[in-house]
């Protein structure tokens, strides 16, 4: 055997004798306590040349003892009657076992220097501190070093003297007789290194060291956490760092939304796809599908002729111009023909005077119109001197001046009249010559015989757009209320009406496209428009319809009621877009509408 491999055997022996000395003084030091059990023992060997148990009962631990006493008495005779002396060898220890009285001797104690005694036979005692290697030379367990005593041990630091196999990434740690190694590196941000040189997850959202906001969730992951919002944004929106909830651009982060030949259309909330290889000319636009080009029934969409008849035709209509009537190939629109003009001289012997599809032929005074209705007849009686007032006819659309054998129309400030009929009161637009009072901070409205200046001013969370005359929302840093507010965007426009005393039908005046394609019957989870009226007139004069025009949905603003001027009103609608029931977006439309006091 080798000497490491002896030194360690002896190492471990070492430690089993004294393991066996601590059982023997335990088992002696409870003997001690009943000496009077082993004295009656003595005394009965020494008289009788016997060995006797004696029994306790009640008590186990006493006749364990008795017994013990018993087999050390055995002992004693076995050896007396072979004669062997009771001299112990090795440890200068007499003891007569028969012939001496033993009365003063305990026998436990001596039973210990016996096993004493017969250990130090097999292993002499040794001054060594750990190891005796025979011939008076100590020698040291492993980790371990003899000191310049020649007895003594001390530990030898595997560190300092390189004698560890630690990797270069740990550091040696020295320990007695021994030594370990410990990481050098850090575990990471997110880890903390144990006693067992491991590296243990911290949960940041236990300690309470996250940087999640108040509005988050904080949620622990391997080396890290993730702050999940509280509240849920609605479909079509993320919330960001702040908690607010954003628009996502679903053109940019999916994979392809829409098919192939669609082109991808981000709106807010959500998205629409387009037909990108499908484009409908002026009277064409787009089917419900998206897929083709359908002719637009201009006809039915408005009333594009007026008075006059109506033919559609494919990508376009005419207008059938009633008698009176010509039509303008330019603008597609009945004007009436001045028959005096294209006739000079033709269809009045004396005075022709143009009216609205026709003409009216007059005298001088002293004559009669003849049954004709062209000609004039001289007067023979005082009849042909009584002068017809024109103006009761109402032939003017404005003022109108009796005069001697005819009459004149006039226009009221803001208009003139017209060069084609003589009777017609058009509007003048001083926006657009430039004949207003209106300052540069405001904005000029023509209006029916006049003009308006407006100042339009935005609510807080919305600031003024480049055009002026819309609104969008620009919320500050952590508002939530004008985030969770769907209102977008606020548009305000101008419209000019004249006066209506009759109403046959609803009149269309105004049309609000949205950014939804058109479709009848939305499916589930798709989005949907609705418009409705949120503030109006006294009499309700207003509504507005959804319709679909071009292959998008649109919302058709209709006068309902007769209306008399001079009046000015707000007309405010809302164009909600819905999805899965919700309102995720709103615009505002505010309509300043002017309504004048005349007819045209």
């Amino acid at each position: 055997m080798s000497t490491s491999g002896l030194d360690e055997v002896l190492c471990r022996f070492f430690c089993f004798v004294l393991f066996i000395f601590r059982i023997i003084q335990e088992q002696c030091c409870t003997a001690a306590i009943e000496d009077q059990i082993c004295n009656n023992s003595i005394k009965l060997a020494q008289e009788k040349n016997s060995c006797k148990i004696i029994f306790h009962n009640g008590n186990p631990s006493e006749t364990q003892l008795s017994k013990m006493c018993y087999d050390c008495c055995v002992l004693g005779l076995t050896a007396a009657s072979q004669g062997l002396d009771c001299e112990l060898q090795g440890v200068g220890l007499k003891s007569a076992l028969l012939n001496q009285p033993l009365g003063d001797i305990h026998l436990c104690s001596w039973t210990l220097t016996v096993m004493f005694s017969f250990v130090s036979l097999l292993f002499p005692v040794s001054i060594c501190a750990q190891l005796s290697l025979g011939n008076g030379t100590c020698g040291c367990c492993d980790g371990y070093r003899l000191q310049n005593d020649g007895v003594n041990c001390e530990d030898i630091n595997e560190c300092l003297t390189h004698r560890h196999n630690c990797c270069s990434s740990e550091v040696c740690i020295n320990t007695n007789g021994s030594f370990r190694c410990q990481r050098k590196i850090r575990c990471g941000t997110g880890y903390e290194l144990m006693d067992d040189n491991s590296c243990k997850d911290i949960n940041e959202c236990a300690l309470g060291t996250h940087d999640c906001g108040p509005d988050f969730l904080c949620k622990n992951t391997e080396g890290s956490f993730r702050c999940y919002p509280k509240k849920r944004c609605a479909d079509g929106f993320i919330q960001d760092a702040s908690g607010d909830c954003i628009d996502i651009n679903e053109c940019l982060v999916y994979d392809s939304p829409c098919k192939r030949s669609q082109t991808c259309i981000n709106t807010v909330g959500s998205y629409v796809c387009r037909g990108s290889t499908v484009t409908c000319g002026r009277g064409y636009h787009l089917n419900e599908d998206g897929t083709r080009c359908q002719d637009v029934n201009e006809c039915h969409t408005g009333n594009v002729c007026g008075t006059h008849g109506c033919v559609n035709l494919m990508g376009t209509y005419r207008c059938e111009c009633r008698t009176g009537f010509i039509l303008n190939t330019i603008t597609k629109l009945c004007e009436d023909i001045n028959e005096c003009r294209h006739y000079p001289g033709r269809l009045c012997t004396h005075k022709c005077e143009n009216t609205q599809g026709s003409y009216r032929c007059s005298c001088p005074i002293g004559f009669k119109l003849s049954s004709d209705g062209r000609t004039c007849d001289e007067c023979y009686t005082n009849i042909c001197d009584a002068d017809v007032d024109e103006c009761k006819a109402n032939l003017c659309s404005q003022e109108c001046t009796n005069i001697y054998g005819s009459y004149q129309c006039y226009c009221r400030r803001g208009y003139r009249l017209s060069d084609i009929d003589g009777t017609t009161c058009e509007d003048i637009d001083e926006c657009a010559v430039g004949n207003h009072t209106c300052s540069v901070s405001e904005s000029c409205i023509n209006v029916k015989g006049g003009f308006r200046c407006l100042s339009l001013k935005c609510p807080a969370n919305y600031r003024k757009a480049t055009l002026g005359v819309r609104c969008v929302k620009a919320c500050q840093p952590y508002d939530i209320a004008c985030v969770r507010d769907p209102v977008n965007i606020i548009t305000h426009t101008f419209l000019s009406l004249p006066t209506l005393r009759r109403l046959r039908e609803p009149e269309e005046i105004a049309f609000l496209r949205t950014s939804v394609a058109a479709n009848p019957s939305p499916l589930p989870g798709a989005t949907y428009v609705s418009f409705d009226i949120l503030g109006s007139d006294d009499n309700l004069s207003f509504d507005v319809v959804k319709n679909f025009n071009q292959g998008m949905t649109v919302g058709v603003v209709r006068q309902v009621k007769p209306i008399i001027g001079p009046l000015d009103l707000d007309l405010e609608i809302s164009v909600d877009y819905i999805k899965s029931r919700i309102i995720f977006r709103r615009n505002i439309v505010i309509i300043h509408i002017f309504i004048s006091e005349f007819r045209m």
